[in-house]
């Protein structure tokens, strides 16, 4: 069985335009960095900081291309924006799809350690996921309280993918 290796020069960090996408690199590319996985997505809406995005339905055909959660428990989570800043539409990015990462809250409904956490009522945001078997799409489990508010938390994100 062969391997493809690509050698990624810069920092999981780093967004890209279209004109400085680096050779080679591909939507839906996995990368990781320790215990931490990411893919290469293309936004189609803004996406801020530790928040939480998924598959822009609007375009079926390009299941990488990715929006920000519009507000609802049953938004199909795909991945966090931990680049450090707001992502553009148009903007190609590392989205965190594994391991621990810093993500926006929302704790109208206090959250504990080891609560599954799914998007919430809020843009962007996850929350205690509902016990309700509508919802199916928890995407990680908290790894620290929220009382109430809204916070960046940590919350190991669990084999996301579009």
């Amino acid at each position: 069985m062969s391997e493809l290796t690509t050698c990624f020069n810069g920092d999981i960090t780093e967004t890209y335009t279209s004109s400085t996408l680096p050779a080679g690199y591909t939507v839906g590319m996995e990368r990781r960095e320790g215990a931490r996985t990411f893919i290469l997505f293309l936004a189609k809406g803004t996406i801020a900081d530790k928040n939480i995005f998924k598959p822009n339905t609007a375009d079926a055909t390009h299941p990488y291309d990715v929006i920000a959660t519009a507000g609802a428990a049953t938004d199909p989570v795909c991945g966090v924006n931990t680049t450090g800043a707001s992502v553009a539409s148009g903007t190609y990015f590392w989205g965190q799809v594994g391991g621990a990462a810093t993500v926006a809250l929302d704790g109208t409904v206090a959250i504990v350690a080891g609560d599954f956490i799914a998007a919430s009522g809020t843009a962007g945001t996850g929350a205690k996921a509902p016990t309700s078997t509508a919802v199916r799409c928890q995407f990680g489990v908290a790894l620290e309280a929220l009382a109430s508010g809204t916070a960046n938390k940590a919350v190991r994100l669990q084999g996301l993918r579009t």
